[in-house]
């Protein structure tokens, strides 16, 4: 049980790691720095880049956008200030959870516990969540909550007011 918790704690740090250097790649994109400005001036002043207050839909260059990455990047700038970190935090926290949802997920599947840390290694070390972890985007956000609805259901006892949460959460993250 011991080698087990150090495993997995060696795993989550890993996954810290890497997500977490270097920060500043990918660079910013026009779309991030857009989350990232209507992110801070929803935690210093409420309001969104048009100046409505607290709206649950934002505009953006093609289309709509849905609040909940807004909201989750207000977050981490009201913690860690304007910076790519203050933007970007939340979804490497969200990457790193991703990885235990899916080492709880395989440890349910399979009795054999290097099946687990198998999965959740793959979770990881994968080039694609590490690059999608390191900048708001729903893509993630939608991945983790589809992951986490799916752990809560295969469970003993799931708890129904948790996952209409994270149903509704999911309506307002994604137009997908």
């Amino acid at each position: 049980m011991k080698a087990k918790k150090i495993s997995l704690t060696a795993l989550i740090i890993c996954a810290f790691i890497v997500r977490l250097f270097p920060i500043d790649f990918p660079f910013f994109t026009s779309d991030e720095a857009r989350i990232a400005v209507r992110g801070y001036l929803l935690a210093t002043s409420g309001k969104d880049e048009l100046g409505r207050p607290f709206p649950l839909l934002f505009n953006s260059l093609v289309d709509y956008q849905l609040p909940a990455v807004s909201y989750i990047t207000a977050f981490g700038e009201m913690i860690f200030g304007k910076s790519d970190f203050g933007a970007r935090i939340p979804f490497i926290l969200i990457g790193i959870f991703l990885v235990l949802l899916i080492y709880k997920i395989a440890e349910v599947f399979s009795p054999r516990k290097e099946f687990s840390f198998f999965a959740g290694a793959i979770t990881a070390f994968s080039p694609t969540l590490i690059f999608l972890s390191k900048v708001p985007n729903e893509y993630m956000l939608l991945t983790f909550i589809i992951t986490f609805i799916f752990y809560l259901l295969i469970k003993e006892n799931p708890n129904p007011k948790l996952i209409l949460v994270l149903v509704i959460l999911s309506i307002l993250s994604s137009k997908f």
